[in-house]
């Protein structure tokens, strides 16, 4: 919502084109015909943040998970703990690549 909110004050230019079916937000960014310098990175700190608080949030809940499985530990908790790494390991792999894309400055990615 706060990325739309930045968005609508953009004035457009029609000579430039996007290469893309994704409306995501640098491809819109792009789309301006205006200096956005400060837009961006409050965008890309948005995006982040938003990134960095789910993550930190699932991780919390996977390490009660792994707390309460030491404490009460028993020959059927391998099976919680084996799911429970596979989810930490899967949920890394969406978050990392997310935050990376997304704390890259939107210029660089769309130039003319």
């Amino acid at each position: 919502m706060v990325q739309m909110l930045l968005t609508i004050q953009f004035t457009f230019s029609a000579l430039r084109a996007v290469d893309s079916y994704l409306c995501d937000t640098p491809p819109v960014t792009w789309l301006a015909c205006m200096d956005i310098y400060i837009t961006e990175w409050f965008m890309a700190s948005n995006s982040g943040l938003i990134a960095l608080v789910c993550f930190l949030v699932l991780v919390t809940s996977y390490m009660f998970t792994l707390v309460t499985i030491k404490v009460h530990f028993t020959e059927g908790h391998w099976k919680a703990l084996s799911t429970c790494a596979l989810h930490i390991m899967v949920i890394t792999l969406l978050f990392v690549p997310c935050t990376y894309i997304y704390l890259w400055p939107f210029s660089i990615l769309y130039q003319e």
